[in-house]
């Protein structure tokens, strides 16, 4: 008996460990689509997701995720910038880590001239930030009040009790900040949406670029404080709340975060130039316990005065 003729190829399905990193890492290598209306679980609770290649007449579908640190047979090499965004998340302590975890905390110690330019000065004295790792959550408490916290998400941002009464609440935060600028007071609320926004952008980072719709290219070289930096622009998602869009980090030669580049949007587009350092390690991972935040010049330098703003974390927890 022949064998049956082979016409055309409809689909082929790959198990992954990890199906969001999976989706990012088929979306930046190959331009691969995620056709969302495929989603699914199957009866045993497996959880099916779809992509279709630049190439319609080509598609895949996978269930869990590689590991962009790891190199497997049947993957092309890397380009540059995966090579970096694998190197900095091992030398931050590993994917595989990272993905053990759930939530980390850490007592703040801030200042700098931005709180009070804000109107906000001592209402984020000696808080307690608790972020969750793998979706954009935080709170900060005590948030103006010794037994009230913030909660923030993306899309609405609230000050409750302790016992979780809701004191006050606003949906779609980002919007309230159209036409400010840097020299702007915010509200109660705003801080607790900027406050959010921005220590979950710094407590996650390199590992939150492998989550879904980060866009990343590596830039030149850069030389600063005797070094040559390895950088990484890196284009967020529209689900998520951070500074600006488009960012760029910086990365020593053992490659930890040493220099993070942004705009904030929601302050006029002031430009920051954000120096972290003092890492140690915490449950696996490397955590910068020092951040000086300084202005930035069109050029890319900074400046040395006057600081914007200055956070030293301590206590550090991860669950």
């Amino acid at each position: 008996m022949a064998a049956p003729r082979l016409n055309g190829l409809h689909h082929i399905k790959l198990p992954v460990r990890d199906l969001d990193t999976s989706l990012t890492w088929y979306g930046q290598v190959f331009g691969a689509e995620h056709l969302t209306r495929f989603d699914h679980y199957d009866e045993s609770g497996v959880r099916y997701a779809a992509t279709r290649p630049p190439n319609p007449r080509q598609h895949a579908d996978r269930r869990r995720t590689p590991d962009p640190t790891a190199r497997h047979h049947n993957e092309p090499r890397g380009s540059l910038m995966n090579d970096l965004l694998a190197t900095t998340i091992k030398a931050h302590g590993g994917l595989e880590r990272w993905n053990q975890l759930n939530t980390v905390s850490a007592r703040l110690s801030q200042g700098g001239a931005l709180w009070a330019l804000k109107g906000q000065e001592g209402v984020l004295d000696g808080v307690v930030v608790t972020a969750s790792l793998h979706d954009e959550r935080v709170s900060h408490r005590p948030f103006g009040a010794p037994d009230r916290r913030s909660a923030f998400t993306p899309g609405r941002v609230a000050i409750e009790t302790d016992d979780g009464t809701v004191l006050e609440s606003l949906d779609q935060p980002r919007a309230s900040f159209a036409e400010h600028t840097a020299e702007t007071p915010w509200s109660t609320l705003q801080l607790a949406y900027f406050a959010g926004a921005a220590m979950w952008t710094y407590l996650t980072q390199p590992f939150s670029f492998t989550l879904p719709g980060f866009r990343m290219t590596e830039l030149d070289p850069w030389e600063e404080a005797g070094q040559q930096w390895r950088r990484l622009r890196v284009g967020w998602p529209s689900s998520l709340a951070t500074h600006s869009t488009e960012q760029a980090l910086y990365f020593s030669p053992d490659g930890l975060l040493v220099r993070h580049d942004y705009d904030v949007e929601i302050s006029g587009g002031a430009t920051a130039a954000h120096y972290l350092s003092d890492y140690v390690d915490v449950d696996g991972i490397m955590v910068a316990t020092k951040h000086r935040i300084l202005p930035r010049m069109p050029d890319g330098l900074s400046l040395a005065e006057p600081l914007i703003a200055s956070i030293d974390l301590s206590e550090i927890a991860f669950t």
